[in-house]
């Protein structure tokens, strides 16, 4: 009789573990297919008004201002620590004499008198980093460097960047290998080439600051057929392409005249976007119900910090490589695309008084999206070593950087976030 209970007993345990085991694998694959699937479209934090709100606040208090209520932001949840190490620190404190106490109040006054910490602040400072477990990116930002005193001058002359006088482009003088053109742009050879394939779109608008929505559309038209007649024409499988662009002397651009720089890459992404499309392989073979790109516009979204507008998404990132970052993903290089360019260059310039940029852009390929990266350049905050080599520092606020963005499509679109 014991020996039949016991059997029984055995029979009911191993019908509940295999109930359980079922139960499980239903729900991980029916939440994996879900979470594959999800497009998150608004924040998931329970704050409404995000001005002056910072990434150092998001880190200390991400668990208590995240709404874990809808279902949506409980499957994008996890994979925030996913992606990315979040880490809140303060400095040792600082001793000094009285001396180099009245340095630092003299570099801190202006602050001092709206209120916002000085002496104390100075003492112990708070540092924020953010790390990119698959990208490998690593991104410091103390909020006390933002206040720390530069030289504010530019070497952007702005009276005679409407000068042509010396223009070697508006003068025709550039090389070419597949010549095209339209209204708004002309497609020309880089003299000191970088790749096989190495392009120069030169837009017929000289100032880059006065760039319109169709000058960027023309461009962007331009770009496609050189890229698609280079394809053509390459014996070695050449067909990922690949633009930047450094606008303005900031940014090390050597010629005023507003234009870009197109590359081939040879059956693979070229620089960082090929160090992205690894991490993405990486990460996708991992996590296989999922993918890089989307989880982190998901990631981005619940944080309030992107933008969906259609195909689109505008992304200011949490590990950001210069100030002021942002990001497009889109399905297509197009009419919408550039448009996009377009409005985020009007938020640089109109919103974040942003003169000089830097920007790469990577064509949709190996089942992945477009994407433009644009960073602010200036004199005051020139690359070094530490961004190159360790790691990135930045003194702007990601919340601030997409705040501009809603502002301008606000103002140019009418469109209200």
């Amino acid at each position: 009789m014991l020996q039949l209970r016991l059997k029984h007993c055995s029979c009911s345990l191993s019908l509940v573990f295999a109930i359980l085991f079922l139960v499980t694998f239903f729900w991980r694959n029916l939440t994996a297919s879900t979470y594959g699937k999800l497009r998150l479209q608004r924040s998931c934090l329970l704050k409404s008004n995000l001005s002056g709100f910072h990434i150092e606040d998001l880190i200390k208090d991400l668990e208590t201002i995240y709404d874990l209520g809808r279902e949506e932001c409980l499957v994008v949840h996890p994979v925030i620590n996913q992606i990315y190490e979040l880490e809140l620190g303060s400095s040792r404190s600082l001793k000094y004499n009285e001396e180099f106490k009245l340095k630092i109040q003299q570099w801190l006054g202006p602050y001092i008198a709206k209120g916002e910490g000085g002496d104390a602040e100075f003492k112990t400072q708070v540092i924020s980093t953010i790390y990119n477990k698959w990208t490998r990116s690593m991104t410091a930002r103390s909020p006390l460097r933002g206040k720390k005193p530069r030289k504010l001058t530019s070497s952007i002359n702005f009276t005679s960047i409407d000068d042509v006088t010396n223009c070697d482009f508006c003068q025709g003088k550039y090389a070419k290998d597949i010549p095209l053109s339209n209204q708004h742009a002309i497609a020309a050879a880089n003299s000191f080439k970088l790749q096989d394939f190495n392009a120069l779109f030169i837009f017929k608008q000289h100032n880059p600051l006065k760039l319109t929505n169709e000058d960027y559309a023309g461009m962007f038209k331009l770009a496609n057929q050189w890229f698609n007649l280079a394809a053509k024409s390459s014996r070695y499988g050449h067909d990922h392409p690949i633009m930047s662009w450094d606008s303005l002397p900031p940014s090390g651009g050597s010629q005023i005249h507003a234009h870009m720089h197109g590359f081939l890459g040879r059956g693979h992404q070229l620089g960082r976007f090929r160090g992205y499309q690894d991490a993405r392989q990486q990460y996708n073979q991992v996590h296989s119900a999922s993918d890089l790109t989307q989880d982190l516009i998901n990631v981005h979204v619940a944080l309030g910090l992107a933008i969906r507008l259609d195909s689109i998404a505008i992304v200011s990132p949490l590990d950001p490589i210069c100030n002021h970052e942002l990001r497009i993903f889109s399905s297509k290089v197009d009419d919408s695309f550039a448009e996009m360019v377009y409005l985020l260059h009007r938020t640089y310039v109109d919103e974040l008084q942003v003169m000089s940029w830097s920007s790469g852009i990577s064509w949709p390929n190996d089942g992945d999206l477009a994407k433009l990266v644009i960073g602010a350049r200036s004199d005051s905050y020139p690359v070094s070593s530490m961004e190159l080599f360790l790691f990135s520092s930045v003194i702007s606020n990601p919340y601030e950087t997409i705040d501009a963005v809603k502002r301008t499509l606000f103002r140019l679109k009418s469109i209200r976030i």
